[in-house]
């Protein structure tokens, strides 16, 4: 069985269209922005770009990944404290127990 390619692409496209139809909506987004990115058309692209645009897409990729760095490291310095305290759980537990039974015994 030899498949030629509209064949492949009509059938890819049928699969997409039927995965894409019974996924959910993103959650968190508001409703006119998903709106007006489902309805906005597609840029035809003929697989051409010209330098600028690559170079301006490269240069807010390299920002973005700068930012994703440094959320990332904050948040990994404000749970730091906690990663201490892991170690100290099981007696900070055993020594809760006690008291609670000290309690109930008193």
């Amino acid at each position: 069985m030899s498949l030629d390619r509209e064949e492949i692409l009509r059938r890819f496209a049928a699969w997409l269209d039927s995965v894409l139809g019974a996924e959910d909506p993103p959650q968190g987004l508001p409703a006119e922005l998903l709106s007006s990115v489902m309805a906005e058309p597609q840029a035809v692209n003929d697989g051409r770009s010209d330098l600028y645009s690559m170079w301006a897409a490269v240069t807010a990729l390299t920002q973005e990944v700068r930012l994703q760095g440094r959320s990332f490291k904050q948040l990994s310095e404000s749970l730091a404290p906690i990663a201490t305290l892991a170690p100290q759980l099981p007696q900070m537990h055993r020594e809760a127990q006690e008291g609670a039974r000290r309690e109930m015994l008193d």
